[in-house]
């Protein structure tokens, strides 16, 4: 997808994911953390990354 996004002109790619989901495989991609919500039922926490593509 980020190849995708780069020939259509992005520059930027953002994501967001829950904790009990994948916030270690975006790390492994290259992406930083820029943000976190904490407080959702379960003591989960929602991560917002982001890179430069």
């Amino acid at each position: 997808m980020e190849d995708e996004a780069r020939r259509h002109g992005a520059i930027q790619a953002y994501v967001d994911t829950m904790s009990f989901q994948a916030p270690g495989f975006y790390r492994s991609c290259g992406y930083e953390e820029f943000g976190t919500l904490k407080g959702y039922p379960g003591g989960v926490t929602r991560h917002s990354f982001t890179k430069s593509l």
